[in-house]
């Protein structure tokens, strides 16, 4: 039905040094699309000593979702 979701997509912000929390006027990277069954995916490539905030955000047939809450590992 409409209501389905169809996708996932996962963003990334890259948190500058030593601010270690969320800006909102720091730019958001749009790392992946996934598949609706989607249930994990492992982000690669990342700087260890980086900090990072993550999102995902649904879509559905009519519309994108609100992103998720900020997840920092």
């Amino acid at each position: 039905t409409e209501g389905n979701l169809t996708a996932f997509f996962i963003e990334r912000q890259t948190l500058p040094e030593p601010v270690k929390k969320r800006n909102s006027d720091l730019p958001w990277l749009k790392l992946v699309d996934l598949h609706p069954d989607s249930r994990h995916y492992q982000i690669n490539n990342l700087d260890p000593i980086g900090t990072y905030a993550f999102r995902v955000t649904a879509i559905n047939h009519r519309t994108i979702g609100n992103p998720s809450e900020i997840k920092s590992p």
